[in-house]
């Protein structure tokens, strides 16, 4: 690729849809490939086949390593992985810097829970680009998963400041001791001033949350609606027995 072509790339990949667009106008060979890729980094797969049709209608002959990560991309997107991973590996051997390749496969490696194999893949993407926030939470989401905290908290901290950089944070605090402990004071103080504590808790953690599952649904993110599942339970829990704590306060008033 030349260096418009790089940046074109680049923009794609940091899902710059304006300076992407401008670029696009100033080429040819590879409008369609590149158009193909946006739209399937955006998970918009009916767009992004139809465009790979047009490819190999016009252009039977044509191979690039964007065609395969658009194709890697929209088989990903239609949860076909034995055929994501496929392109993904071809699109890596015509271009060692294919970065949605490198994050599809290790996607796939997650959903087998083969996290070592996945963070690797994110390390991968880092050499080429370590600024991407993305990737790095990403890698506390998989730190997680295998149940290093430690590091999943170290990448997530590593960040720019984001909603789902402050969600993680967040999450993952309850993976320290410290926090717990401080949990377990609160829920005493629930018993002994439960009519202030009992309403602010429930209210403020409920909210909290809400957010946060809303957010992992609508993003896909593994690590922030287990977390919110699990804290979810907790709050069950807690909010029960700061209810019945209240009731009985109640009732031997």
């Amino acid at each position: 690729m030349n260096t418009l072509m790089n940046t074109t790339y680049k923009n794609i990949w940091k899902r710059d849809d304006n300076l992407a667009s401008k670029e696009l106008e100033n080429q040819e060979e590879h409008n369609l490939c590149y158009m193909a890729l946006r739209f399937a980094s955006k998970y918009e797969t009916k767009q992004a086949q139809e465009v790979l049709k047009k490819i190999a209608e016009n252009m039977p002959e044509h191979s690039c390593s964007i065609v395969s990560e658009a194709t890697s991309l929209v088989y990903f997107s239609l949860r076909e992985f034995t055929a994501a991973k496929e392109f993904a590996t071809e699109s890596l051997k015509k271009n060692p810097a294919s970065l949605f390749a490198y994050q599809i496969l290790a996607r796939i490696a997650i959903y087998e829970k083969r996290y070592l194999d996945a963070i690797q893949y994110y390390q991968n993407i880092l050499e080429y680009d370590p600024e991407s926030d993305k990737t790095l939470l990403n890698m506390a989401e998989t730190y997680f998963l295998n149940k290093e905290f430690k590091s999943a908290t170290q990448y997530a901290t590593m960040a720019n400041p984001s909603m789902r950089k402050k969600l993680y944070v967040f999450f993952l605090s309850f993976s320290s001791w410290k926090t717990r402990l401080l949990w377990m004071l609160l829920v005493v103080a629930s018993f002994l001033s439960p009519y202030l504590f009992f309403f602010l808790f429930a209210i403020t953690t409920l909210i909290l949350i809400y957010i946060a599952v809303q957010f992992g649904y609508k993003k896909g993110d593994l690590l922030v609606f287990r977390r919110s599942i699990y804290v979810q339970l907790i709050h069950s829990i807690l909010f029960a027995i700061a209810f019945c704590a209240t009731v009985s306060y109640l009732l031997n008033k």
